[in-house]
């Protein structure tokens, strides 16, 4: 790639400031079952990205020193998930129970 710039100097001095990229927001968690996972196992396939946010501040001055211009750009970025398998839950184990019948002996003589 080539770039050209024309056009007669105009003697200006410029600054930036660029801001850390800094985490915002974690990244959200994508869990599925997976039936061949032992019960309880995970597994991570991916740790993901927070969202991030930075920003850059540009100051213009003349050859003077004087300032023309001070503009901020923000620059933000979407999170990617996390993404874990995890194995299925254990089963319980029922208990089977056996209804009883309670009979009623007949009074006896009075």
């Amino acid at each position: 790639m080539t770039v050209g710039l024309y056009g007669t100097p105009q003697h200006r001095r410029v600054e930036s400031t660029t801001a850390p990229l800094r985490a915002v927001a974690p990244p959200p968690l994508q869990k599925t079952v997976d039936a061949t996972l032992k019960p309880g196992e995970v597994v991570v396939d991916s740790f993901g990205v927070p969202a991030q946010a930075t920003s850059v501040e540009r100051k213009v001055y003349d050859a003077g020193g004087k300032l023309l211009s001070d503009a901020t750009w923000y620059s933000s970025y979407r999170s990617e998930p996390k993404i874990v398998r995890v194995g299925p839950k254990k089963k319980k184990k029922t208990v089977t129970t056996t209804p009883t019948t309670t009979v009623a002996s007949p009074a006896g003589p009075h």
